[in-house]
């Protein structure tokens, strides 16, 4: 994956908005957290088709204020996509920030 000047603001802009932690800054890493199987499954599936599009992204990402923890981050977008396993998840849960979510079903 080949990242021009414009990427690189546009990936640095995205941070700084996000106010994403440094330890949180690995692009294209997935990183596994106790969570279920098709929550790992679905997340994974999602970074593979954000790295074939050539967009770099971040997983766990946590912002600086700790009280933020993002499932994965379209860097190149500026998007927050959250993956949910129950169609019962309450909108508390989810971080403000968040424009997409993908994989709501029912158990």
């Amino acid at each position: 994956m080949k990242l021009t000047k414009k990427h690189y603001e546009k990936i640095n802009k995205t941070i700084r908005t996000l106010n994403i932690d440094k330890d949180s800054r690995q692009i294209n890493i997935y990183r596994f957290t106790k969570e279920g199987r098709w929550h790992r499954k679905k997340k994974f599936e999602i970074c593979c088709e954000l790295y074939d599009k050539g967009h770099p992204f971040l997983t766990e990402a946590t912002a600086n204020n700790r009280k933020q923890k993002f499932d994965i981050v379209d860097l190149l977008e500026n998007e927050v996509i959250e993956v949910v396993a129950k169609s019962d998840t309450h909108r508390e849960k989810i971080p403000s920030k968040v424009t997409k979510i993908y994989g709501t079903r029912d158990h």
